[in-house]
């Protein structure tokens, strides 16, 4: 289950409840996979489990921003945001 401390609760206030409904449905999913590890940077909550981490970087009006990075591209994939040598990842 998630934990409210206070830095992500800042991070949290004056979203809208859909969007807030959306970031718990998330970890809700994503904490059936593994225990995760929440950590709040100054623009960005990162989400560590099973020695992995994706990155939440946006939290609009009506939408959560979803990082997940990988070790390979895959051109196939319209998901896909940016390809470079050192940073591929997919977002939802």
């Amino acid at each position: 289950m998630i934990e409210f401390n206070s830095e992500l609760s800042n991070f949290l206030n004056g979203k809208t409840e859909h969007t807030l409904r959306l970031f718990r449905f998330f970890v809700a999913e994503f904490e059936k996979i593994s225990l995760i590890e929440i950590r709040v940077t100054k623009t960005m909550i990162a989400l560590k489990g099973n020695g992995n981490e994706i990155y939440i970087t946006q939290l609009g009006k009506n939408f959560v921003h979803i990082v997940f990075p990988f070790n390979q591209r895959f051109d196939d994939n319209f998901w896909f945001r940016k390809n470079c040598p050192s940073a591929h990842y997919a977002t939802i």
